[in-house]
């Protein structure tokens, strides 16, 4: 504020905007250029649009399977991958890491049943609870593959306890 970068600081001026985009059935809830355009700067427009995109009920649950697709099983190495010419390899990698991506949501899905064991830890349901907000409150505002980045430190710690699990279950 004191150099005039952001005149409000970290104020949000329009807190329905990520909501705005979040119900966009035609870009799945990510983020639009054309929804900038509009919506962005005003907030009784935005609200409107909420309003309005709500209004179109039957369409929220496909919505919602769509966000969760791209939140949780998309691949986006795009961000660190961009720069190579060889689309060969980035092919090859991208398959490779959403066949990881893959493994480690379902591992972190397969400890969800393990919280009514009578060993589990405080760690794990603290850990099951914050991605259970996060899941809830994403299906709400906008999403993009890379959001999901710094959760996927918690998926691996939940997937570890499968995976202890079932080792346990083999060692049997």
């Amino acid at each position: 504020m004191k150099t005039d970068i952001s005149p409000n600081g970290l104020k949000n001026m329009n807190p329905t905007w990520k909501f705005v985009l979040g119900f966009n059935y035609e870009t799945s809830g990510m983020y639009s250029s054309s929804d900038a355009k509009i919506y962005a700067i005003d907030q009784d427009k935005a609200k409107e649009i909420v309003k309005e995109r709500l209004s179109e009920w039957e369409k929220i649950p496909v919505l919602f399977l769509k966000k969760i697709k791209i939140l949780w099983f998309n691949s986006d190495l795009s961000w660190s991958l961009g720069y190579l010419e060889n689309k060969t390899l980035v092919n090859v990698l991208t398959v490779i890491n959403q066949i990881f991506i893959i493994i480690l949501d379902l591992l972190a899905l397969l400890s969800v049943p393990l919280l009514f064991k009578k060993n589990r830890s405080n760690i794990q349901v603290l850990i099951t609870l914050i991605l259970f907000v996060y899941f809830g409150v994403y299906l709400l505002i906008e999403v993009m593959p890379r959001y999901a980045y710094p959760l996927q430190a918690f998926m691996l710690i939940l997937a570890s306890i499968s995976l202890n699990y079932l080792y346990g279950k083999l060692k049997k």
